[in-house]
């Protein structure tokens, strides 16, 4: 994992956005298909006005949620609904493909590239750590969370790991406080994944 530090938003938006237009560019030119997996949250809203802005041809790009909150599309705290209005909604052209099999089928077919935000307590997507002996063994698919409320629905880490590449967003003092006082195990400082940037922000202005 690559750690890539930065001392504002603006630095860290635009070397998210430079890489992931490069990635998805490399995706195409490739399979003349790419598939593009974000998440919800706080965090990725502000790095959505980079997004759109990427130089890529979105009508040959899948994009698609890691995670979701099983409510209401319409619910405030739908990440689908997020997504639609602070990202989709603002693209020339997009296809979406909701979280289901669908969506399993195209990130085997496709490597995505995936962005994901980091919670407190060390979670991506919907895989949190004390639910880890749940999840730790499933295979690709879809899982939905037991002690949540409301419940989720997340890509299982295998899902992830069929990544090309995977960008983790660690917005906040409170997320990079967690980083540097961690000493054992954790998800996301110990993931497998080879071939992914840990992007921190101390300073989310």
């Amino acid at each position: 994992m690559k750690n890539c530090q930065f001392q504002s938003l603006k630095q860290a938006g635009f070397f998210l956005k430079q890489q992931i237009e490069q990635d998805l560019q490399r995706q195409i030119k490739l399979h003349d298909h790419a598939v593009l997996i974000l998440p919800g949250g706080n965090s990725i809203k502000l790095f959505f006005p980079y997004l759109t802005s990427l130089d890529v041809p979105w009508n040959k790009i899948t994009i698609g949620l890691s995670d979701e909150r099983c409510v209401p599309l319409d619910h405030k705290m739908s990440n689908e609904k997020q997504l639609r209005e602070c990202f989709l909604d603002l693209l020339p052209d997009y296809n979406y493909c909701p979280l289901n099999q669908q969506l399993i089928t195209k990130i085997q077919e496709f490597p995505p590239v995936t962005v994901l935000s980091m919670g407190e307590d060390g979670h991506l997507a919907s895989l949190f750590p004390e639910e880890y002996e749940e999840w730790k063994d499933m295979i690709i698919g879809v899982y939905k969370t037991k002690n949540k409320s409301p419940d989720r629905v997340s890509l299982s880490e295998i899902a992830l790991m069929c990544s090309q590449v995977i960008y983790i967003l660690a917005v906040g003092k409170d997320k990079n406080h967690f980083l540097d006082e961690i000493t054992k195990s954790s998800f996301c400082l110990n993931s497998i994944y080879k071939n992914s940037y840990l992007i921190r922000v101390t300073n989310a202005k």
